[in-house]
Parts: C-alpha cells; sequence; structure tokens
C-alpha cells in the first residue's frame, strides 16, 4: 500500500491513523476529549514509527 501512495493516498501518516486505534486502543476511554486525542497521536505516531523502521526492527 506505501508503494503506491501516490496513487492511493495512503501514505504512512494516513496508514498510522487507519491501523493507530485498532493496534493500540487504550484500556477504557477517558472522559476527557482532549486527553483522549493525545493519546490516539502518541499511538498514531508510534505506529509510524513502526511503519517507517519495519525492515530495521523486524529484520
Amino acid at each position: 500500500v506505501k508503494d503506491y501512495s501516490d496513487e492511493n493516498r495512503m501514505h504512512i501518516q494516513n496508514l498510522a491513523i487507519v491501523f493507530g486505534p485498532t493496534l493500540m486502543r487504550p484500556e477504557c476511554d477517558s472522559n476527557n476529549f482532549a486527553y483522549d486525542m493525545m493519546l490516539r497521536m502518541h499511538s498514531n505516531q508510534a505506529i509510524e514509527f513502526l511503519l517507517l523502521e519495519f525492515h530495521n526492527i523486524f529484520n
């Protein structure tokens, strides 16, 4: 998918947005929207890092 990102617009950031909430979901949502968004942002950044460094991490 990433290799065809110019055609399908699924760049690393977009892939992280799609997979981040599924792969790194918090145990429970808080009642604080800003805190939940911050957690999602950090999980997306972690997934983005894993996607970028996949070959180095899992080699």
